[in-house]
């Protein structure tokens, strides 16, 4: 499956107020899909709603597609790279989950916590991360805080894990050491989630999904086949010093059918309302976005399977 995507918002600063020409408008009967987040709506277009094919597993490695009768052997995908549309998925999901949780300010941190020497067994990291929070809960007590966990693969091969939490009430700063010793694998930090950032888990995903522009990186995403003259580039602000990234380039380096992030029970989806795209937008007074993004889906011989369209409003 291919994934083409236009993000309008840059288009605008290349192209001037030409933007929404390129970008079909949702139509207005149209049925979609509308995300109510805690600090924003999100409305999201499928042209092709009915795009997937129906089959009935066999076994293992074989299937058949119901209306055709055909057999087909089903791909079993090594990373992430060869299966695009979960990794969109699983960051689009991420990224609401952040932004119906979290909003920054005296409640909320994130520890990142690593491992001295280079770790690569992904078990081993889960099994110590629930030690961790066992320990932690111990220390602050029982149901004081809700968190997602995300785990991260290092160009190494090392793997560590970021913490979003957010606390009941008002916390006053937890040292580095503390967690340290709760931690006890290796390396920690810990910050205030800043509440400065209009769209926190577009921000906080983002950072998480993004490799780091180094020479080393980009000769790792070459020995994986990844195509280097399709890399998107961008230059994020951490610790008030810019960096460039290659957008979406970590994600390569999971393993097919990772789960990316786990949250504790606390931690709600938003809520998703279904209806017409002219009704939803009057009852919920919906008027410009802020953001805007086409996502279009062709097979593996480029035939156009359906243009999804994504709108956020403030």
């Amino acid at each position: 499956m291919i994934i083409e995507k236009v993000d309008t918002i840059k288009l605008k600063k290349i192209f001037g107020g030409f933007n929404f020409e390129i970008v079909k408008e949702i139509p207005w009967n149209a049925r979609v899909k509308l995300f109510n987040i805690k600090n924003h709506q999100e409305i999201f277009f499928m042209s092709n709603p009915n795009h997937s094919i129906k089959i009935k597993k066999l076994n293992k490695d074989e299937y058949v597609k119901i209306e055709t009768g055909e057999i087909k052997k089903f791909i079993h995908n090594e990373t992430r790279k060869d299966d695009l549309s979960s990794v969109a998925d699983s960051i689009k999901k991420l990224r609401n989950l952040i932004n119906n949780n979290f909003s920054g300010g005296q409640k909320e941190f994130m520890f990142t916590v690593t491992y001295k020497e280079n770790m690569k067994d992904v078990k081993k990291l889960y099994t110590d991360f629930n030690k961790f929070i066992k320990r932690f809960r111990y220390l602050v007590g029982e149901n004081k805080f809700e968190y997602i966990s995300i785990v991260e693969p290092q160009a190494r091969g090392a793997w560590h894990c970021h913490i979003l939490l957010k606390f009941n009430n008002d916390i006053e700063f937890i040292e580095n050491k503390t967690i340290a010793k709760l931690w006890r694998k290796g390396f920690v930090t810990v910050k205030r989630i800043k509440n400065n950032v209009t769209n926190i888990g577009a921000y906080l995903s983002a950072y998480l999904a993004n490799l780091e522009y180094l020479e080393d990186n980009i000769k790792l995403l070459e020995k994986m086949d990844v195509d280097a003259s399709k890399l998107i580039f961008k230059d994020i602000v951490i610790d008030n010093k810019e960096k460039k990234f290659i957008k979406g380039a970590r994600l390569y380096l999971y393993p097919a059918g990772m789960r990316i992030f786990r949250k504790s029970k606390g931690i709600q989806y938003p809520e998703v309302i279904k209806g017409k795209y002219r009704e939803l937008k009057d009852k919920y007074n919906l008027k410009n976005p802020f953001y805007v993004q086409e996502v279009v889906i062709k097979d593996d011989d480029n035939n156009f399977i359906s243009k999804n369209i994504y709108e956020q409003y403030a």
